[in-house]
């Protein structure tokens, strides 16, 4: 369990990082390790505050980071993360920023930054409700991951399940039934 938890304090670091913040960051951890199971035995994720939902094979975490951009814009990630037992790394993240519209260009940036030094397998539009991006399958020396990015209402969505080579099976398995089951379930709340 504390591995997860870091895993997702680390990962919500980052990603306020990379989204441009100008301060600290405070940090929520709503819910720790945590898993309404479905009729599959799989867990009905939804965020706190980023209004998504999304099945995972584990128990999750549910957190949200808020902070202000370079602009002094409030600005929030909600975010939602697993790693199971073969160490694959599962996340769903929707960065709001209300002074900043979530567009297709917003979006490619994002994929731009994803795929800089690593290997490119796969990178196609995907369309699924009211969320559309790009989806990828990228892959590193010690890891690969299968990634969706996308907008919808304001902000910007990114799912990732990330693997280690010994989990590739595992990995191409969950991929596609995580990416099904998201669900943008409303606008974010404001930061």
């Amino acid at each position: 369990m504390r591995h997860n938890l870091s895993c997702l304090v680390t990962l919500l670091l980052l990603v306020c990082n990379s989204a441009g913040a100008a301060e600290e960051p405070s940090i929520v951890l709503h819910r720790q390790q945590v898993c309404p199971r479905d009729a599959t035995g799989w867990c009905d994720a939804s965020s706190t505050g980023g209004h998504f939902a999304v099945s995972l094979p584990n128990p999750f975490n549910d957190g949200t980071i808020k902070a202000r951009d370079k602009n002094g814009n409030p600005m929030a990630t909600y975010v939602i993360g697993t790693t199971s037992p073969e160490g694959i790394k599962l996340t769903a993240t929707c960065m709001f920023n209300p002074a900043l519209p979530a567009t297709k260009a917003s979006v490619d940036a994002l994929v731009q930054s994803l795929v800089k030094g690593v290997t490119v397998l796969d990178n196609q539009a995907f369309t699924q409700g009211g969320f559309s991006g790009r989806q990828l399958h990228v892959q590193q020396k010690t890891s690969s991951a299968y990634v969706r990015v996308g907008s919808s209402h304001t902000a910007v969505y990114q799912i990732i399940v990330e693997y280690p080579p010994s989990a590739a099976a595992q990995a191409g398995i969950w991929a596609p039934r995580v990416f099904s089951s998201f669900a943008v379930t409303g606008a974010p709340e404001k930061p």
